[in-house]
């Protein structure tokens, strides 16, 4: 509800106790799931660590991410590497860094054990958006595909960089539907289509047509994504909150 999707403790304690018939209503199979925290919840950073010997890159991101982020309480913090830099004090490795509190972790723990449910896996957000393509990219020659990922959410924007299925840029931005002038809307869910490369629109209520119109079983030139946009999507008014979202 639009009353309490900025109050957490209100958010959480709605999304609990409508959990278990959601799941039921929607047909979920099984006990084991895998969870994302909410984008407000998480902490992306780039960090650059010196090429030294005997020192652990991931300890050194540890270190970097606790100091930048200066919090209380214990985080979960997960890290990659992208690259190389080089600095006039020579050598780097560009790392991303994915922290989130421990807290926050074992509270989603918690909340689906109420609902009987056992937490087997936590991604971070990006990730698990970032692999739902990865079907997408299983030839060799997509491993050099460079693709952006933005997942507009109502508080935040979760924007990724890809080299195929490797994340090689993440950011997230505090800016979302909330501040774009996003209104409520109804959205269908579309049936799965037989047609793997089109999804067709729901009859009734808005409909997310086409989600990738390339075929990607040949070798051809890509194709760019569907420009069709349903009528029924509301119109972003936005700003100066588009304008801080287009510069970050």
């Amino acid at each position: 509800p639009e009353g309490i999707r900025d109050d957490v403790e209100a958010r959480d304690a709605f999304v609990a106790e409508r959990l278990p018939a959601i799941l039921r209503t929607r047909g979920f199979k099984g006990r084991r799931v895998v969870v994302a925290p909410h984008a407000t919840s998480t902490f992306i950073e780039h960090l650059q660590v010196p090429s030294s010997e005997g020192l652990d890159p991931a300890e050194q991101v540890r270190l970097q991410m606790q100091s930048r982020l200066a919090r209380s309480g214990e985080l979960v913090i997960r890290s990659w590497q992208v690259g190389e830099v080089h600095r006039d004090e020579g050598l780097r490795h560009e790392h991303i860094g994915v922290a989130i509190e421990r807290r926050e972790v074992m509270k989603l723990v918690e909340m689906f054990r109420r609902a009987r449910l056992s937490v087997v896996g936590v991604h971070d957000g990006l990730g698990a958006m970032v692999r739902s393509f990865g079907h997408l990219h299983r030839r060799e020659s997509d491993q050099s595909r460079r693709t952006v990922y933005i997942d507009l959410g109502h508080g935040h924007t979760s924007i990724a960089i890809t080299e195929g299925t490797r994340i090689v840029f993440a950011k997230s931005i505090p800016t979302g539907g909330r501040d774009l002038g996003v209104g409520e809307f109804e959205a269908s869910i579309p049936a799965p289509a037989p047609n793997p490369v089109a999804a067709p629109a729901a009859a009734g209520g808005v409909g997310f047509g086409v989600s990738i119109a390339e075929d990607r079983r040949g070798d051809g030139a890509p194709q760019e994504l569907s420009r069709r946009i349903p009528e029924a999507v509301p119109v972003i008014s936005g700003g100066e909150a588009l304008d801080h979202l287009r510069h970050e």
